[in-house]
């Protein structure tokens, strides 16, 4: 059976540099990050559903309750740290016994998030391979890895969250 790859570049959250303190910035601003995380999350799947031939995984997979149940509230835990700290992490889980669930959350804004990849892994290419060629994913039953990235913003814009 052939492995899909499917990423979703889901939300990037700006903080002001002075504030230093993402709970803070989320309190002043009133922004709920899991909902934030999890409407960015859904347009996303929308788009992808829009593909010839997804909607059945999509259905499935991606909009499944419990999946996004768990991956909402880790994505928004390791997108607090890495505002908090300005260091990226991660966290996988497996859904399903078909999709291993990796989500990223960057110190920096989703457009920088490429120039990241390139700088850890020498390409987001490459980061992509290592996870489909290494132990996370070939020890596990996974058909599929559904790749999930949040960026924190540490710019001081005053947009909060964008795809």
């Amino acid at each position: 059976m052939q492995n899909y790859i499917i990423t979703c570049y889901a939300a990037s959250l700006t903080r002001e540099p002075a504030m230093g303190i993402l709970d803070r910035l989320l309190r002043r601003k009133q922004v709920d990050l899991p909902a934030a995380i999890l409407d960015a999350y859904r347009r996303h799947v929308k788009k992808i559903a829009g593909l010839q031939g997804t909607a059945p995984f999509v259905a499935q997979y991606l909009e499944d309750s419990q999946t996004i149940s768990q991956l909402v509230p880790l994505a928004a835990e390791k997108l607090e740290l890495a505002a908090t700290d300005g260091v990226a992490h991660s966290a996988s889980f497996e859904e399903h016994d078909v999709l291993l669930f990796m989500v990223h959350a960057l110190p920096l804004p989703m457009k920088d998030a490429p120039g990241w990849f390139t700088r850890e892994y020498g390409s987001y290419l490459w980061f992509e391979c290592k996870v489909t060629d290494g132990p996370i994913y070939e020890l596990r039953p996974c058909k599929a890895m559904v790749h999930l990235v949040v960026g924190a913003d540490m710019s001081g814009r005053r947009d909060m969250l964008r795809p």
